[in-house]
């Protein structure tokens, strides 16, 4: 059987029908400018003393032929040559003993550190198993209920028998990306 249409001409894709030229203008404004400035390098490393100068007139200051003085050190050449005399006794550390005799400790006082507060009791027991698992610390939920009629779920830390222990655990918790809040509350 015959064909009565013509035969379609089909069209290229836009990507394909000018792939070579859209990289011409880029590549020679590219090649032109090195050549430019390969020019302007040559220039100027070979006639330094052709390009011009510019001349700025310096402010008046109002003093007249003014003298800079020169500076001479002499510490490279003393201090090989001297002793430098220093009395270096080592830091000693002071011990919690002392602390505890200074007052770092009330026997009234209770000492803990809040390491965390949430409102679902979930979380807590999640912080308080890290706690424990993590540093085998003594760590206990106590529940408080705030004005505005929700509950808190403290995370506590402690009770420790002095301020420098409850210090050196604040720090392992600081360690441990942990926040801790100081708390002193009276016995009982």
């Amino acid at each position: 059987m015959p064909r009565t249409r013509a035969k379609a001409s089909r069209k290229k894709p836009a990507g394909a029908r000018r792939a070579g030229a859209n990289g011409r203008p880029f590549l020679s404004g590219f090649v032109y400018g090195a050549i430019a400035g390969a020019v302007v390098a040559l220039a100027v490393v070979y006639y330094p003393g052709e390009l011009p100068s510019v001349d700025i007139p310096l402010a008046d200051s109002g003093v007249e032929d003014a003298t800079v003085p020169t500076v001479e050190f002499e510490f490279m050449y003393r201090l090989p040559r001297e002793r430098v005399v220093t009395n270096v006794e080592p830091l000693q550390r002071p011990s919690d003993t002392v602390a505890e005799v200074v007052g770092d400790t009330d026997p009234g006082m209770e000492y803990l550190l809040q390491a965390a507060a949430f409102r679902g009791r979930n979380e807590a027991d999640a912080m308080r198993a890290r706690l424990i698992l993590a540093t085998n610390m003594t760590a206990q939920i106590e529940s408080a209920r705030d004005p505005a009629g929700g509950t808190w779920h403290r995370v506590l830390v402690g009770p420790f028998a002095s301020r420098a222990e409850m210090r050196r655990t604040l720090a392992t918790l600081q360690e441990m990306d942990v926040s801790p809040v100081a708390l002193e509350r009276p016995k009982g």
